[in-house]
């Protein structure tokens, strides 16, 4: 009378936890209680799972359970089964595609601060990046409705991880195709675009200084003696720069990339290459962003596409199934590129942006939409998910048939 059942039951019974854990390799069930009545409270308080009445279930049993059925029907518990599913899956399919613009964010940066191209991303461009990964993207990714084809699956166990061996695939291969295309355009992009790497100057105003540069040695005139043995027409000012290169919208090309003469018989000249031009007579009052913004653009239209990829976190090759149902997430689509295209035309200074040409835009949205090509095309690898993630009660009953029982203290006592 002493001794408690909860306490004391494997000191009084040897070998009735050995014969549990025999019968049950999987371990125990997640247990679901449903009830109606106070005296139902506990029971539905100790259960994994409690479920209680609506229309006819007291107060204390649902104040006691985790979920209320309103309607009273036993096959709303199957429907609360599949919308658990559902909502395990969609947490998934978040997850894969925060991991994925999280990988590639921060190699792209780490790598371009590394190698010493400044930050590829700023940090107001990472803001909407953000935005776009976190609020749209569960928005998007966490509105998918449940489908009947959940519930013939088995449960996953308490201890099976959320990101699966699938998931991990397409984390990888997203993850490695776009890291490789973003760095192609942050290395080779300016050459092959003919655009200027890095933060260029879009416009200069000329300072109203009287320097004078020698065309033929590029180096400054500093004594006046030596302005009576050069040519007049080999004499270089900081007007020159306004007359050659005035009305031009970008700057950069006109100091650096082009060759001229005061006149035909003249010497030619790169104001680029003349001593300390740039500082003695150049002030930028326009930056131009194209490099970066082509980066940037990229980058977004590579996360919108793989949006849509990341609504399959199986091998699933139509990544389209059921799109239509899912409003939220083609408004989520339609808003990140209406928003992006705003913020590339419009952003200046504050996104550090400078609207880009039409081939650009296309080669940005051409780039991105490669990953989700690449996302069709990676579920070819065979990949599946590990059979110890799920709950398999076929083994506990083939346990129990072969299993050798164990002998309790009673039968022992009775074999005595």
């Amino acid at each position: 009378p002493e001794l408690s059942w909860e306490n004391d039951r494997d000191k009084v019974l040897p070998g009735y936890r050995e014969e549990w854990e025999a019968t049950r390799p999987e371990g125990g069930h997640v247990v679901g209680v449903t009830g109606d009545g106070t005296n139902d409270a506990p029971a539905l308080k100790a259960a994994d799972v409690g479920l209680s009445m609506g229309l006819t279930g007291t107060k204390v049993a649902q104040g006691a359970s985790d979920i209320v059925i309103l309607d009273d029907r036993f096959s709303s518990i199957v429907r609360a089964i599949m919308w658990g599913r559902a909502v395990y899956d969609n947490i998934r399919k978040f997850l894969q595609f925060q991991l994925t613009v999280n990988v590639v964010a921060l190699l792209l940066v780490f790598i371009g601060a590394v190698v010493g191209f400044g930050q590829p991303i700023n940090a107001v461009q990472m803001l909407w990046v953000n935005l776009i990964m976190d609020t749209l993207g569960a928005l998007a990714l966490g509105t998918e409705a449940p489908t009947p084809e959940l519930l013939n699956r088995k449960p996953y166990k308490r201890s099976s991880s959320l990101i699966s061996r699938p998931m991990l695939r397409n984390i990888l291969c997203i993850s490695f195709y776009e890291l490789i295309v973003l760095l192609i355009l942050l290395f080779i992009g300016p050459g092959y675009f003919n655009i200027k790497s890095g933060i260029a100057c879009a416009r200069y105003s000329v300072k109203s200084s009287t320097t004078k540069w020698n065309a033929n040695t590029n180096l400054k005139i500093t004594n006046d003696t030596l302005l009576s043995v050069i040519l007049p027409d080999d004499i270089i000012t900081c007007s020159d720069f306004r007359k050659f290169c005035y009305g031009k919208d970008n700057n950069q090309y006109c100091l650096e990339d082009h060759s001229y003469s005061l006149t035909s018989t003249s010497t030619k000249f790169n104001f680029h290459h003349l001593q300390d031009f740039d500082n003695d007579c150049l002030t930028c009052t326009k930056n131009d962003y194209t490099h970066g913004t082509l980066i940037f653009n990229t980058f977004i239209f590579c996360q919108l596409f793989n949006e849509y990829t990341s609504r399959s976190i199986f091998n699933d090759v139509n990544i389209f199934k059921g799109i239509l149902s899912n409003f939220a997430f083609i408004y989520v689509s339609i808003f990140t590129a209406g928003a992006q295209i705003f913020l590339v035309e419009l952003g200046g200074n504050f996104m550090k942006t400078t609207p880009i040409s039409i081939t650009l835009w296309v080669v940005s949205i051409i780039l991105g939409f490669g990953s989700m090509i690449v996302g069709v095309l990676m579920r070819f690898i065979p990949v599946t998910e590990d059979p110890d993630s799920f709950f398999d009660t076929t083994k506990s009953k083939d346990s129990v048939l072969t299993t050798k029982k164990i002998p309790s203290s009673l039968e022992l006592t009775r074999i005595a």
